[in-house]
């Protein structure tokens, strides 16, 4: 928190620092002080749980004092004053000569203070903020002896927190003893995590007459609960090391909740992790996760004759996230409505909805705040609060009362020509008579055995205002998405006239089909290259014209210009194929890297090594989350190979070539359920004899009935009989033509562009 603060030093004070009561004091109480310096971490109130495991505990406070002209700290104090929320010293007015100033503060830091001197040089702030801290070494966030990340049943926490005041000039006047306030808010370096979990009151299973019903055993100490990977090491400043993650900690001390939901009178609160900043990516092989074990009575019942045992189940608790940051508070909310796995390496993965939150429960009001009035939500970001789940509390603290001055939900429609929805003065949120708080609420439909289920994130806008503020001088604008578990994200922000996909390879003709889609340094047309700046569309040309088209018609046939973003946690579709049932898995379809295409991109130096291409036996495998190329990518008729190639060479709008791939089959006939659940537009325009590349030289075509089905082209029988152009296959006598959509893996390569990538985005090694 940076604070602008004016002071008056005096010339003749002692140089001395001591501490003082937490309450600051006004210039009357105090006679021959100089700067008073408060040092606060929120409500006092703050702990993990009721009596112990305080949070705001401060044990040691080293104080930093900087001026203006040099890089190094100036004067530097330790403290202990074993102080909760709030500690409150002085540094001597003789100390302070006219200047600018700030003051640094590093709390319950675990090491000797002779850390703060480099090379027999006071520290620079750089220096005090790269200084390393280790739980596993010193144990700077449990208390000691603890076991693992949590603190002992009768100990409170040592969280190292750090604060700064910056811009704090100070002018001399005679006479003038106390030379004004300052205050540091304290940032916490560890992260919390805490999850409720609700048992299903009953998991009962029929077969023929054998009835067997589980139930969770309640007695809380028999359920385990474990955070897995979290990060023990990070520096001062807050940077993510990435270097050291302990296995896991575990938490046997979860205390039960009043249960309100139907059919799950059993819940718990667990008792806080703490976790250093750490960031990672989906199927990272040290991927954070909570580990949760119950165990379940088994009754069954054959013939009048019942039987009990007992047996314990494991589930495994994917966060929902991919960072944990310093100073926040990640709440999970798992309802546990099946059975779990047999082993650790078994265990079921189970969805959960969480929330985010600044850690603390209360807020401090700074001199910077016009007095008496004051609104501040309860979040870190007010414009970008996220969750998943059906309902969110967002609490502020404020002077007075608050109004709603608004509220708008939005979404989309994607299979519509008018895509965008709103509803202002929206029911899905409002604010409660029983607290300080706003809640959302809004049921999301993941029923996937219908058409009705939720694709589109819901945003919410509100804008609060305190009662009696008619100039709007405290409004709060808070922006908050709510996710379902499948959601679709249009991503036409990124397609312009300027971002088109220049497509090379190093065959400029012949059997591979049409590569370079849309050139501007060629304009001839070889078979290969179409009339310049001419936009291509899958399934029609728009022909002599330079417009590329802003908007598309659903009735026609497939022109659409967006790049469709599919992300989804849970996945509930199982299609039948060719009279059979087709099983669907998330994962990973890619196949180990190869340099098979190190040669595919034309261009000096631009070789393509390590690509990883779809796998050959991944057909029933969709990736969490992908997009789909824009209809900009149309090609004629191409070999399965020229497929293969066309993909690895692939860019498109910032996303570069040599990341691209085919789609596995259970990525388009997932695909098809969107387009014909109405949920996007149609991507795949398909008839008996021509239709789209699928990994395995599988084709994906329309039978005699009009039903999905896939072609294998790997046999004999199907032999290529392309031209200059191409023109498709022949099999047992019948022609096919055959085209190309790919996809781009945003699980694992991230959803923004690269910065600045044209056809060149692609690395020469991917990793």
């Amino acid at each position: 928190m940076k604070k602008s603060i004016i002071i008056i030093a005096a010339f003749a004070a002692i140089v001395s620092f001591a501490a003082c009561e937490r309450e600051i004091p006004s210039e009357s109480q105090v006679s021959g002080e100089g700067l008073c310096l408060t040092l606060t971490c929120g409500d006092i109130n703050t702990k993990s749980k009721p009596g112990v495991g305080n949070e705001n505990l401060i044990r040691t406070a080293d104080v930093f004092l900087f001026n203006s002209t040099d890089p190094e700290y100036k004067h530097h104090w330790r403290f202990a004053p074993d102080a909760e929320s709030f500690f409150t010293c002085f540094i001597q007015a003789a100390v302070i000569m006219d200047g600018t100033y700030k003051v640094y503060s590093i709390v319950n830091y675990p090491g000797p203070e002779t850390d703060f001197i480099v090379s027999g040089t006071e520290a620079t702030l750089d220096q005090l903020q790269a200084l390393a801290l280790s739980e596993s070494a010193n144990r700077t966030f449990t208390a000691g002896g603890a076991s693992g990340i949590t603190p002992a049943s009768d100990e409170d926490l040592s969280l190292v927190m750090t604060g700064i005041a910056e811009d704090i000039t100070v002018h001399a006047e005679p006479g003038k003893t106390l030379v004004g306030n300052a205050e540091i808010e304290l940032t916490r370096i560890p992260a919390k995590v805490t999850m409720d979990f609700y048992l299903k009151d009953e998991v009962t299973s029929t077969k023929g007459n054998v009835t067997e019903t589980w139930t969770p055993l309640t007695d809380g100490t028999n359920i385990r609960l474990y955070l897995c990977n979290g990060a023990s090491e990070a520096l001062v400043g807050g940077a993510d090391t990435s270097s050291d993650l302990f296995d896991y900690a575990p938490n046997l001390d979860n205390t039960p909740l009043e249960s309100d939901k139907t059919g799950y009178s059993t819940a718990f609160s667990s008792v806080a992790f703490y976790t250093y900043p750490e960031t990672w990516t989906y199927g990272d092989a040290k991927e954070p996760y909570l580990k949760l074990i119950v165990p379940w009575k088994l009754t069954r019942s054959t013939a009048g004759m019942v039987q009990e045992s007992q047996k314990e189940f494991y589930y495994k608790v994917m966060l929902p996230t991919d960072t944990f940051e310093s100073n926040n508070w990640y709440h999970l909310v798992l309802d546990v409505t099946q059975l779990g796995g047999n082993a650790d390496d078994d265990a079921v993965n189970v969805p959960c909805g969480y929330q985010v939150l600044n850690w603390r429960t209360g807020t401090t009001i700074t001199s910077t705040m016009s007095p008496g009035y004051y609104l501040d939500v309860n979040v870190p970001d007010t414009k970008n609060i996220k969750f998943y789940g059906d309902e969110l509390d967002i609490s502020y603290f404020a002077s007075g009362p608050v109004n709603i001055i608004s509220k708008v939900k939005e979404w989309e429609e994607y299979n519509s020509n008018a895509p965008h929805q709103s509803e202002t003065g929206t029911s899905a949120v409002s604010k409660p008579e029983d607290g300080d708080y706003i809640h959302i609420s809004n049921t999301l439909n993941s029923n996937f055995d219908t058409n009705q289920y939720d694709v589109s994130p819901y945003t919410y806008t509100i804008i609060l205002g305190l009662v009696g503020d008619t100039a709007g001088q405290f409004n709060d604008t808070l922006k908050v998405t709510q996710y379902p578990p499948l959601y679709i994200e249009n991503n036409n922000t990124h397609v312009t006239s300027n971002t088109n996909p220049n497509v090379w390879v190093n065959n400029s003709s012949s059997t591979s089909g049409n590569q370079r889609v849309w050139d501007s340094s060629n304009t001839s047309t070889n078979g290969n290259i179409t009339t310049n700046y001419i936009p291509h569309f899958l399934g029609a040309v728009i022909a002599n014209t330079t417009a590329v088209p802003t908007n598309y018609d659903i009735t026609a046939t497939n022109q659409n210009p967006n790049i469709y973003s599919v992300t989804t946690t849970i996945l509930d579709f199982n299609p039948t194929v060719d009279g059979s049932a087709f099983e669907t898995v998330l994962g990973d379809p890619r196949a180990a890297a190869t340099d098979e295409y190190s040669t595919v991109l034309k261009g000096s130096g631009s070789g393509l090594t390590d690509y990883r291409p779809t796998a050959d036996n991944t057909q029933n495998v969709i990736s969490p989350k992908f997009i789909t190329a824009s209809s900009y990518g149309k090609t004629f008729s191409l070999s399965y190979e020229g497929a293969r190639k066309r993909c690895a060479a692939y860019q498109e709008s910032g996303y570069p070539a040599g990341r691209w791939r085919l789609p596995t089959q259970a990525e388009i006939l997932f695909l098809q359920k969107l387009n014909s659940d109405q949920k996007i537009p149609s991507l795949f325009t398909t008839t008996q004899t021509s239709g789209y590349w699928a990994a395995g030289q599988l084709l994906f075509i329309k039978d005699s009935e009009g039903k999905d089905k896939f072609m294998d082209f790997s046999s004999e029988n199907a032999r290529w009989i392309g031209g200059s152009i191409g023109v498709g296959y022949t099999v047992n006598g019948t022609d096919y033509t055959t085209s190309v959509r790919c996809v781009y893996d945003t699980w694992y390569w991230g959803d923004d562009p690269v910065s600045g990538s044209n056809w060149l985005g692609f690395r020469t090694s991917l990793e």
